[in-house]
């Protein structure tokens, strides 16, 4: 889709990596639409939902706007992204899942998602979304190809 404008939704508390990450999706011509918290992500993602083309979010995140039940669910809090993309994306009521194979789980924590994820209704979605270590010498790489492919 060379230039054409897409909207990725990027969900990241680390500032100098949310920043990275929104200035490669400008190098594309594509729009960040930047969240750095449950709280920014729940009413960006209710605002924003029907014109996404691909989500970028990251796992271990302050638990701050969960509810006791959902704080539960994050393993201390290493997969919040997770549950957030769970309970907004894929369960809630502005739904998209069509965006599974177009979502990338970016974190230094994909061993703990992995270990977590025990409900057999939600163990297609490790194989379908997309999953990148933060640590990978070649991240800004796979990221840039991950949203060319968008």
């Amino acid at each position: 889709m060379p230039n054409q404008c897409r909207k990725i939704f990027v969900f990241d508390d680390d500032h100098d990596m949310l920043k990275a990450i929104s200035q490669n999706i400008e190098l594309i011509n594509g729009i960040a639409i930047k969240c750095n918290s449950i709280y920014i992500a729940n009413e960006k993602w209710k605002t924003h939902y029907s014109e996404i083309s691909g989500v970028i979010i990251d796992l271990m995140m302050p638990t701050d706007g969960f509810t006791p039940e959902q704080r539960e669910r994050t393993n201390h809090s290493k997969i919040t992204g997770w549950i957030w993309f769970i309970d907004n994306v894929i369960n809630g009521n502005f739904t998209r899942q069509d965006l599974i194979r177009r979502t990338l789980f970016f974190s230094g924590f994909l061993p703990d998602l992995e270990q977590s994820v025990t409900l057999r209704e939600y163990e297609y979605l490790l194989t379908s979304v997309q999953k990148l270590d933060k640590e990978d010498n070649k991240r800004w790489e796979l990221l840039q190809d991950f949203m060319n492919r968008l």
